[in-house]
């Protein structure tokens, strides 16, 4: 915008004086057309209608909301209450009298969204109730346990022994053990009348220190490669638990994902993996002396593949 000055003193605002003569033509509509969209939209033989579902399912809020573990009614079932449940990945199950809510989440895993779980132990009558639920309805290849297999909260997840407990109607049973330095079992769950799963339940008795990731994480993994090789491509494929299901889940989920990530795609996605790990699992790998021995732990692993001193 200029200003003319006149020789009777008057002064004039001149507008577009400063633009180019090219700047004030008319410039060229863009429209995005329809037709992209709708191919976006039907891509892999997807009807419109199912298009459309999978595009919202896939929107991510910038701000996560914790409305589920605010409530009164689940209160009693967060142990930490500085450990929020995010309302966006959190599990729902479904509605009965123990109701919906259980302090576990969704994660993305390297071939399929939520293909993982990463859960709260179970501390209480109710909440190992509904911690029976969550795997009938889940139905995981595995339980990985990261605790000492005779700690209060581990004998809420499994049977002691070669026993069974039945709790909220739904039986776990130990069907065979495996003698090994961490314990793993083939526990039948039976809902009702019938068996509705087997499933393989490891425990990691070496990790005792909440801030220390033990020197043995690749010995234990490795024993569940030779139960499960690969985890199939489908949701809550492994059901990972801790205390608080966030530092000890978050450094075996990073682990054990990325070390697959290099051994079939010959990279590590680092940064980013974490980053979306936080949001689906709030203050998982939050301590810095794990997220400090994860970085280690990592590129320990990435050398001995390099260098071909183990396959797992």
């Amino acid at each position: 915008m200029d200003i003319a000055l006149h020789k009777d003193g008057t002064r004039e605002v001149i507008a577009n004086a400063g633009k180019s003569q090219r700047s004030k033509r008319k410039q060229k509509s863009r429209f995005f057309h329809p037709m992209v969209l709708a191919v976006h939209l039907t891509d892999g033989g997807k009807k419109i209608h199912e298009g459309l579902l999978a595009s919202y399912h896939e929107i991510h809020r910038e701000s996560p909301t914790f409305c589920a573990f605010f409530a009164d009614e689940n209160a009693s079932k967060n142990r930490f209450p500085d450990i929020p449940l995010n309302d966006h990945t959190r599990v729902v199950l479904s509605e009965s009298e123990g109701g919906d809510y259980y302090h576990a989440s969704y994660v993305d895993g390297l071939v399929q969204s939520k293909q993982f779980v990463l859960a709260q132990a179970p501390f209480t009558q109710d909440t190992e109730a509904d911690f029976h639920r969550l795997v009938a309805e889940l139905k995981p290849e595995a339980i990985i346990v990261l605790m000492k297999e005779d700690t209060p909260e581990a004998k809420l997840i499994c049977p002691e022994g070669r026993g069974e407990k039945t709790c909220a109607g739904i039986k776990f049973r130990i069907e065979e053990e495996t003698k090994s330095k961490h314990r793993n079992v083939k526990v039948s769950v039976t809902d009702g009348k019938s068996v509705s799963h087997k499933l393989q339940m490891f425990f990691m008795s070496s990790w005792i220190d909440e801030h220390k990731i033990p020197e043995d994480i690749w010995e234990f993994r490795a024993a569940i490669k030779k139960k499960i090789p690969t985890w199939p491509a489908r949701e809550a494929a492994a059901l990972i638990v801790s205390q608080s299901g966030t530092k000890r889940t978050g450094v075996w989920f990073m682990a054990d994902t990325e070390a697959d990530r290099l051994q079939t795609k010959t990279r590590i996605r680092f940064s980013e993996s974490i980053r979306q790990l936080r949001y689906q699992r709030h203050e998982a790998l939050e301590s810095f002396e794990l997220f400090v021995g994860l970085v280690n732990l990592m590129e320990k692993f990435a050398k001995q593949v390099v260098e071909k001193q183990i396959v797992v």
